[in-house]
């Protein structure tokens, strides 16, 4: 059977009244050759009944057999994934229309391995904080650009000058470089922040990297959503406590213990660095 180009991968608990528009907005894409991958980290609402609605036969709905961690659900989610190219897309956001399309030309043109791009924000109307129903979009060229890991890598290391948006959902990478990565470190999701050891992985393995300066993703910023709680409101500790309690305890190579986006990308970025000693 003829695998397909693209396939994007939606990792999702508890968020059948989201994943919904995220799937609705790969099947309005103007390139066709994907498939959808639904990952129910075993949920508990009717996740499972509101992706059987669409009848095309291009999605395909797995489900854990426990309830995995982050980084474990997305090892998971990704290990179903047959397409040259793969996006793991959060439930709550989506793909503009010409996204496929403009990303597989420039996968064509440069034979690119890890392929991203700018990122919108969307603040629906049960965000939790004032800005309510806004969509903020950034200051975009249209240029596309060869990058060296460094670039990307860096800022990363310094905790500085960060150029670019590192949120998973605005990358596409290579299959042959998560498997690579595995076979290399055992995994290709290693930490709670997945695009901290993914990406600057995935960059140094790449035989070319393609940053595409146009806002293909938006992001959505909902009352359930992980960045929204965390980074832009104070939703109550008791709230805070239950998206944590959803992450690996264990921090196996940054100094500190505590959940800050610092301590993020600090055990990424260690992590990397101890199973990739050359490269990095």
């Amino acid at each position: 059977m003829k695998k397909p180009v693209f396939s994007i991968v939606i990792p999702t608990y508890n968020r059948a009244d989201l994943v919904v528009y995220a799937i609705q907005s790969v099947l309005r894409q103007t390139f066709d050759d994907y498939e959808i991958v639904v990952c129910d980290n075993y949920s508990t609402d009717n996740t499972a009944k509101a992706v059987g609605q669409f009848k095309d036969s291009r999605i395909k709905y797995v489900r854990t057999p426990q309830h995995f961690v982050i980084a474990d659900n997305w090892e998971f989610s990704r290990k179903h994934a047959n397409g040259q190219l793969v996006l793991m897309m959060s439930d709550d956001d989506a793909l503009v229309s010409t996204a496929l399309e403009k990303v597989y030309g420039e996968h064509q043109r440069h034979g690119a391995e890890l392929i991203f791009s700018q990122i919108a924000d969307y603040r629906d109307t049960g965000f939790p904080g004032p800005e309510r129903n806004i969509l903020d979009c950034p200051p975009f060229s249209g240029n596309i650009r060869i990058l060296n890991p460094d670039e990307l890598i860096d800022p990363l290391f310094s905790f500085k000058d960060f150029k670019f948006n590192m949120h998973p959902s605005g990358f596409f990478f290579a299959r042959t470089i998560g498997d690579l990565t595995a076979h290399r470190s055992g995994r290709f999701f290693q930490t709670n922040g997945v695009e901290f050891f993914a990406w600057p992985v995935a960059a140094v393995l790449s035989n070319k990297i393609v940053h595409i300066d146009l806002p293909l993703v938006i992001c959505g910023r909902t009352k359930k959503s992980w960045g929204s709680n965390l980074r832009f409101c104070n939703p109550g500790r008791k709230k805070i406590k239950k998206f944590i309690d959803d992450v690996e305890k264990i921090r196996k190579s940054a100094p500190l213990t505590n959940f800050t986006m610092c301590n993020l990308i600090a055990e990424g970025i260690l992590t990397a660095q101890k199973y990739f000693p050359k490269e990095f």
